[in-house]
This record gives C-alpha cells, structure tokens and sequence, in this order.
C-alpha cells in the first residue's frame, strides 16, 4: 500500500491542510523535496502517496513511508480536529477550498478562520494560505463566474478579512511575539497543471491589481518559499507567470 502510518507531532514538521487536492499534493511535494518533515492533513485521515505524488516522486520520497512523511485527518469545518493536527508545527499551509457543490462558507471563511486560531493557540510560525487573485474585485465578471458556485469569492474574501482580524487582535493581546506568529496570504492566478517554469518566470504584485496564469508546481514553490521568508510575515501578494498578466 502508498499509505503512510500516523506518527506523533514534530516540532519541525509542516502541516498541509488539503493535501489530496492538486494544490495542497504539491506542495507536499516541494517540502518533500527540501527533506523537510510533513503532515499530509486529509478529510478522511489517508494520504496515497504513490497515487497522489507519483513515480516522478522516486528518488525523493520513496520509501513511501518516509517517516519525513506523516498523516492525519483534518477537516476544517471541525475545530477540534484542525487543533490537533496543527499542534506543535513549524508552519501551516491551508490549502483547501469548497468542493463546486460544497459549503464555501463553512471552508473558506469559517475554516480559515478557525485555522487561523488553532495557528496562534498551537505557535505556529507562519500560516500560508493559498487564496487567489481578483478575490477583491467584487464587481469583475470573473468574480460574478467564480462567486456563482455558492458565493465562493465572497467567502474568500470574507476569510481573508477575517484571518487578519485574528491575527490583530492576537497581536494586540501580545499572543504574536512580535512578528514570530504570523501569516502569508499568497494568491496565484489561473491556476495550471503540469512541469513548473521555476521562479525565474514569476512575477508578483500587491494590490489585487494583476492577475495572469501559474503552475500549481510553482504556486505551491512559492507558498512553502514564503513560509520561511521573514519579509513574507503578515503579507498578501499574488504571483503569476511573468508576460501573462
């Protein structure tokens, strides 16, 4: 079998909520591939890491049951069990979003919410959260498209919003230590499958003023990159291929 055992928390693991998702599996991959440690947080508990990661994978992750690779389940519309996979991480990467028929509320506003305060209760260093550009640009007819499967954009933008709120009011009551706890927002755009071009093709922005195409190999390269980068703390920016916005 692909599937990897339950191992007990690490002080420097990375925990992927979403990681059966093709954003959420890649960046599995990239922190695999860094030989850093890994909780693949799933709904149902289980990660198929020869199914999901591939044979591409050889070399970097067999045997496949590293033990730099670890399993647990974690939904985030439950609380408690988004506590207890994300105790004792290094960082948290929430890479989830509501299926097409799904609850969009209930994931990407509430969901990330509570991830946002299990991050702070737990001390977790950075919380990287893989939103998507145009999420603030209520009138575009992108977002009109994209808000028509049960209000998603408006959930995504309300889970920013509401993210950074916790984070303030964290900060205010000195739970933050200065900027030791904190988060990323990192919002890529027209989201590709298939081989990477590497970060010498990106091109980022603030603002929510651009938007164009990017691997999701190289999405999630950004968000495990902005997990350690001290310059990345607290911030929000977007990422695309360069030439494409």
């Amino acid at each position: 079998s692909g599937e990897v055992e339950p191992a007990p928390p690490d002080a420097s693991t990375s925990v992927v909520l979403g990681a059966n998702g093709r954003t959420g599996r890649e960046i599995v991959r990239s922190l695999l591939r860094r030989k850093m440690a890994v909780r693949a947080c799933t709904r149902s508990g289980t990660f198929d890491a020869r199914e999901l990661l591939g044979d591409d994978a050889t070399g970097t992750v067999v045997p496949w049951t590293s033990p730099l690779l670890q399993t647990a389940m974690a939904d985030v519309t439950m609380p408690e069990t988004v506590a207890t996979a994300t105790r004792g991480a290094r960082a948290v990467f929430f890479a989830c979003t509501a299926p097409a028929n799904g609850e969009p509320d209930l994931v990407d506003r509430k969901g990330l919410r509570d991830v946002a305060r299990a991050c702070i209760e737990n001390n977790v260093s950075r919380l990287v959260v893989i939103s998507g550009a145009g999420v603030t640009k209520t009138s575009s007819p992108a977002y009109a498209f994209l808000n028509a499967f049960g209000g998603r954009m408006d959930a995504k933008l309300a889970g920013e919003d509401e993210l950074r709120d916790v984070y303030r009011a964290a900060a205010a009551a000195g739970r933050t230590k200065g900027d030791t706890i904190s988060y990323t927002i990192v919002r890529p755009s027209g989201l590709l499958d298939g081989p990477g071009k590497g970060v010498t093709a990106l091109a980022v922005n603030q603002g929510d003023e651009a938007a164009g195409f990017i691997h999701r190999v190289d999405a999630a390269e950004t968000a495990v990159e902005a997990s350690a980068n001290v310059n990345c703390a607290n911030v929000t920016f977007e990422v695309y291929d360069a030439g494409t916005a």
